[in-house]
Parts: C-alpha cells; sequence; structure tokens
C-alpha cells in the first residue's frame, strides 16, 4: 500500500493532506529565461535559484524530517534536468540552480543513507512537454535534438522505468545517483 504525504506549496499558503508515513517524493521545480549572463539582474536570478534550488532543498528537508519522525526509509528523487550537467548560452540561473541540485543530491545522500533515506536525481534531457515543447519546434530546438545520440526528444513514458527504480526497493542499494535520460545527449560529439 503507498502511503504518502501530500504537501502543497504555492504563493506561501501551504496545505498538508496526510496518508500515511512519506516513503518515495519527487521533487521537481522549475523556472528559468534565456538571457545573457551580462543583462541578468540580481531579483531575476535570486527568483531563479529560489524557486529552483532553495525550494527543493526545503522541500526535501521536510519530507526526510517526516521520513524520519515516522522512523519510515525511503526515497526522495529530484528532477534537476541535464542544465546541471551541461552548460547552455543564456541559461545562467537555471543552470547554477540545477548544478545546485546535482551537488544537493550528492551531498544529501552523503548526510541521510545510514538513517534509511537514499536520495537520487533524474536529469531528462528535451522531452516534448511544456515548457519544452515550442523550444523543440523551433530551428534551434530541432539542432539540440539533432545533437542527441538518438535524434529525437523523449516521451513522458521513458521516464517512469528509471524513476521506479530510484523510488523502489530495486534500487535499494543506490544512492546519490544522478541519472541521465537525455537521449544521448550529454555524450553526442562537439
Amino acid at each position: 500500500m503507498l502511503r504518502f504525504v501530500v504537501r502543497i506549496f504555492y504563493n506561501g499558503f501551504s496545505r498538508s493532506t496526510q496518508f500515511g508515513p512519506v516513503t518515495v517524493f519527487v521533487n521537481s521545480a522549475g523556472v528559468g529565461n534565456v538571457k545573457p549572463a551580462i543583462e541578468l539582474n540580481k531579483p531575476n536570478g535570486a527568483k531563479i535559484l529560489d524557486a529552483n534550488l532553495t525550494g527543493t532543498w526545503q522541500m526535501a528537508q521536510a519530507c526526510a524530517r517526516r521520513m524520519l519522525a515516522a522512523q519510515a526509509s525511503g526515497s526522495i528523487v529530484k528532477i534537476p534536468s541535464i542544465g546541471g550537467l551541461r552548460q547552455n548560452e543564456g541559461t545562467l540561473p537555471y543552470s547554477l540552480s540545477k548544478a545546485g541540485i546535482v551537488q544537493l543530491t550528492q551531498c544529501l545522500a552523503l548526510e541521510w543513507a545510514r538513517r534509511g533515506i537514499r536520495v537520487h536525481a533524474i536529469a531528462p534531457g528535451f522531452f516534448k512537454k511544456n515548457p519544452n515543447a515550442a523550444f523543440l519546434d523551433s530551428d534551434a530546438g530541432q539542432a539540440a535534438v539533432r545533437r542527441a545520440s538518438q535524434r529525437s526528444p523523449g516521451q513522458m513514458h521513458e521516464l517512469d522505468g528509471p524513476l521506479l527504480l530510484l523510488a523502489s526497493e530495486a534500487g535499494a542499494f543506490m544512492t546519490g545517483s544522478v541519472v541521465a535520460i537525455d537521449g544521448g545527449y550529454l555524450v553526442s560529439s562537439l
């Protein structure tokens, strides 16, 4: 039986519905914009870092506290994107926040493993889903897809298997893993 806690945060509003101890938590947040680094201002960059990195950290921390309080082991899976593993022009705050999530994943995995909490990350590449859909239809998006080894955007169901591995007992001897699901984009040649 799946037991979990749903906690919704929106503009400072918080509501919690409890169904039992948390055993799996998937943590995904992503805001960003495309702007040259020289044109960025502090409020814009801080907003992206706060939403993507700080929000991810705080949600993982809240989840871990619930797991520990219930003496439940479990898995926390973050979704940073390949933006945290490879730079892209004009995406400094986004890429920085996603790289921070990769380090956050590994630091928390190190700290929480002995307490029964596994922490992982899935780094998706280009998937034909909002907000990427419009980009993937553009010339720049098509060029990015052609750089990937498999030459096509991902389908959402292709995230299911890796997520189930990291969240379930099938991945019980794994922690701190960052799994790129990108059609070979990160291993493509320059």
